[in-house]
């Protein structure tokens, strides 16, 4: 969650591994993708 603070704090409810995007507005595909791709590469180097 840290790597994505910035992408996040004030626009979005979020804790320690837990992002919520309101139901009434558009889905962040992009922070969505950045979170993805960081997860993927996190559990390649596992």
């Amino acid at each position: 969650m840290a790597a994505f603070l910035d992408d996040v704090e004030g626009k979005y409810k979020y804790s320690k591994g837990t992002i919520q995007f309101p139901l009434n507005e558009e889905m962040p595909m992009d922070l969505i993708g950045k979170i993805v791709s960081f997860r993927v590469e996190e559990n390649r180097l596992k």
